[in-house]
């Protein structure tokens, strides 16, 4: 007993270089923050600022979220995280404390840490950890006023909100709102497409870069790009040159982000047939039923900033030493480097449902199940990384990039022993 009570008594007086050099191996970062409170020697030896850590996923959702894109709802009054590299873990947050009960998140801001949270009286960037928050300005455009309860929105990489909405009916509208970083003011988007346009059209998702709001879609078996700029009445055929044709497979996932200041698109392809041959006899399709498969594909474009062409990427090379993180709003590439712990470059992290979606991000199926998957693109082979709990849909989540902000307080006094 003795000797074990040394032992304890020793954990203080580690060095402090081996105490940083343990604090800037922790890859998730509820370790980081039950390390830093072991003690006042840890505390003062921990890598400061801490590292990036692996990202969390959030749950996009709230009690007015329509019912395809949520089979099962719970905990509709806390915010869900999900750890998925280590712990497989979810956190739960109260709503009410970090965003107001009103409050949904529609996107996140990448490696910034905040969330996008909107409702019907305004958006706000707020950090759900620390409930730290920027508000953004209420005076929104007349034609998005009456919609702010139902839009999507995405935070670009150069800082840019864009909040849009499509309503179809017998002509539709595409609505947006742009809020440029350093802008006072929202910038109006209000656009009529004709109706040959958007015949059969199912948006994908959307960003704002380079001046214009540009959207991602399908078109029968072909992907069609839209792009909108402010003050456009009218916008003529959608841009299909070069991009992939679809043979009527059913899940197909898209994602816009950016890579060295170039805005690029990635697309998610999973064959038709390794998604249905389970449902005749074999059962409905399980997350690991996919590795080894070779049914998915990750193809990359990049946009010309002259010729506002799409070009197809050579994946091996693309990414080189970065870590892509494919999500249903907020995509994004980050140096391996920068994340905490032991990361490899040149994967990407993305999600697909179990069984296929009937038209990608926008499908009709009602599902319980996604999993989620490394994807390396030197020899385009995946590895099942965590299995999501029901109600966590590729359609509904996306990545978020913890940022923990710790106060220490004072050193407890203690009292001294009686002789």
């Amino acid at each position: 007993m003795a000797g074990d009570a040394t032992c304890v008594s020793r954990w203080p007086d580690l060095p402090a270089d081996l105490i940083r050099e343990i604090s800037g191996r922790l890859r998730e970062v509820a370790d980081y923050v039950h390390f830093h409170a072991v003690c006042k020697p840890w505390r003062d030896a921990v890598v400061s600022p801490p590292p990036l850590f692996f990202p969390w996923l959030v749950r996009c959702l709230d009690e007015s979220t329509p019912p395809w894109r949520e089979p099962c709802w719970a905990d509709e009054d806390k915010l869900l995280f999900r750890s998925v590299s280590g712990h497989k873990a979810t956190f739960r947050v109260s709503r009410a404390s970090c965003l107001g009960e009103k409050f949904a998140v529609r996107d996140t801001d990448g490696p910034g840490g905040r969330v996008l949270a909107v409702c019907r009286d305004g958006a706000s960037l707020v950090n759900p950890l620390t409930g730290a928050a920027t508000h953004l300005p209420r005076c929104f455009p007349e034609n998005m006023a009456g919609y702010l309860g139902s839009v999507d929105g995405v935070v670009t990489g150069d800082g840019t909100v864009l909040l849009y909405y499509l309503s179809i009916s017998s002509c539709t509208f595409y609505r947006a709102a742009i809020l440029r970083a350093g802008d006072d003011a929202w910038t109006s988007v209000h656009m009529c497409i004709d109706s040959e346009t958007m015949s059969f059209w199912q948006q994908w998702s959307a960003t704002y870069h380079d001046g214009k709001v540009i959207n991602a879609g399908r078109q029968f078996y072909r992907v069609g790009m839209l792009s909108i700029a402010p003050g456009d009445v009218f916008t003529g055929r959608l841009e299909k040159r070069s991009l992939p044709q679809l043979y009527d497979d059913p899940a197909s996932y898209s994602y816009f982000f950016e890579l060295g200041g170039e805005l690029m698109w990635a697309y998610v392809h999973v064959a038709a047939a390794a998604l249905f041959d389970h449902g005749h006899g074999h059962g409905p399709l399980k997350g690991g039923d996919l590795v080894g498969s070779g049914a998915v594909s990750l193809w990359v474009y990049s946009r010309e900033k002259k010729s506002g062409r799409w070009v197809k990427r050579e994946g091996r090379r693309l990414l080189g030493s970065s870590v892509l993180f494919l999500g249903w709003t907020s995509s994004f590439a980050v140096e391996a480097g920068q994340l905490a712990g032991e990361v490899d470059g040149g994967c990407a992290y993305l999600m697909i449902d179990s069984v296929g979606r009937g038209l990608g991000r926008r499908g009709f199926l009602l599902l319980d199940r996604c999993t989620v998957y490394r994807y390396r693109l030197e020899d385009d082979t995946i590895t099942m990384l965590d299995e999501l709990p029901p109600g966590w849909l590729a359609s509904c989540c996306t990545w978020f990039l913890p940022r923990p902000t710790i106060h220490a307080g004072p050193e407890p006094k203690l009292s001294k022993p009686y002789a």
